[in-house]
């Protein structure tokens, strides 16, 4: 189990996506390691299968219930399910920044050289 959790803090803390992955990558190994099913721990978190997967898989934002659920099944800290779906969100926005650079407006030397005139 702590494997899991040294994965998951590894790829919160990597700055460099090679792979994205999502939470159900994450809960996956964590069923593996206790031969479970996604449906059974559906069941354990009081909700449907086919919704749980919408959150695992960022069909839907995770809410503070589900994120404690799932800190609680896994023993983790409950900021890092958080951080994974943060990462993601972020990691999907890059690979848009760097096609067309949009962002490269918002460089705060661009305030100073309107400050500076």
């Amino acid at each position: 189990l702590l494997a899991i959790q040294y994965q998951i803090e590894d790829y919160i803390e990597n700055e460099h996506i090679v792979e994205k992955k999502t939470i159900l990558d994450f809960v996956k190994m964590y069923l593996k390691v206790f031969n479970a099913t996604q449906k059974s721990l559906a069941n354990l978190f009081e909700m449907q299968d086919s919704n749980l997967h919408k959150y695992l898989t960022q069909g839907r934002k995770l809410n503070p219930d589900l994120v404690l659920k799932l800190s609680a099944f896994s023993h983790t800290n409950p900021e890092y399910w958080l951080r994974i779906e943060v990462k993601n969100e972020l990691f999907e926005v890059a690979k848009e920044k760097e096609q067309d650079k949009k962002y490269a407006k918002y460089d705060y030397k661009n305030l100073l050289a309107l400050s500076n005139n």
